[in-house]
């Protein structure tokens, strides 16, 4: 599992990803957050995370990106799915595995 270099600019985010699935955690706890996501399914291999904490233009770059205030954060197949509360609320619904099954990141 690898992650491109991202690509920064002041006014946008820019990343490339060859994985599927990034999520955007602050620090360790945000380890606790890629639960839901392993629980969609055992399926998931490609599944990256960043810690937004290392660095402050990734932090930012990231926030202005979504336009959403809090980490952490989830894409799937480059696409802004929610914050913690969010992703947890659609793993415990189904929506996220039928997310996941939609974009072809796992497959039924």
């Amino acid at each position: 599992m690898s992650v491109v270099p991202l690509l920064y600019s002041l006014d946008t985010i820019e990343f490339i990803c060859d994985v599927p699935v990034i999520a955007y955690i602050d620090g360790n706890l945000g380890l606790l957050f890629m639960m839901p996501i392993r629980i969609a399914s055992e399926c998931v291999e490609s599944f990256a995370h960043m810690n937004i904490l290392a660095n402050d233009m990734l932090r930012e770059g990231v926030k202005k990106y979504s336009d959403w205030p809090t980490y952490p954060q989830l894409y799937v197949d480059g696409e802004f799915v929610g914050g913690c509360d969010i992703v947890l609320q659609m793993a415990e619904d189904g929506e996220l595995h039928d997310l996941l099954l939609e974009k072809g990141v796992i497959s039924a």
